[in-house]
């Protein structure tokens, strides 16, 4: 079985988690769910769901969301954190409203940065901190 939270965004819609759900409670050492503005800064897995329905997996593509709220690399545009875990990103012209969260990466094998958005036509993209 495969869990994955939802957020609701600043927009009041529902974004589902990246990664599957793993308690940060757990953690060793401790991880705090506050994103902070000083933790969002960095190299991202970036993933463009657009609005087809298709049995088809939507690959990852790399940014990076610079600490002057500039968006990089694969899409173009800024970050704004809105504070209490919300962000709000601007990639290629579309505004997406967003929540931030740490998730556990099996890959990493520790919990990361992720960020899950929307955009007001129903897109929704995702981004799983990778290795800086």
């Amino acid at each position: 079985m495969r869990v994955h939270e939802l957020y609701f965004n600043s927009q009041g819609w529902p974004v589902a988690a990246p990664l599957r759900y793993a308690p940060l409670s757990l953690a060793s050492p401790a991880v705090v769910a506050d994103v902070t503005n000083a933790d969002v800064p960095g190299a991202y897995k970036y993933v463009d769901h657009g609005k087809d329905i298709s049995a088809t997996i939507k690959g990852s593509q790399a940014i990076r969301l610079g600490a002057d709220g500039s968006v990089s690399g694969a899409g173009t545009g800024n970050w704004l954190h809105r504070g209490s875990n919300l962000i709000d990103l601007t990639v290629g012209g579309t505004t997406f409203n967003g929540v931030l969260s740490r998730q556990w990466n099996p890959t990493a094998n520790r919990f990361v940065v992720t960020f899950s958005a929307q955009s007001d036509s129903g897109v929704s993209i995702w981004g799983v901190r990778a290795s800086d």
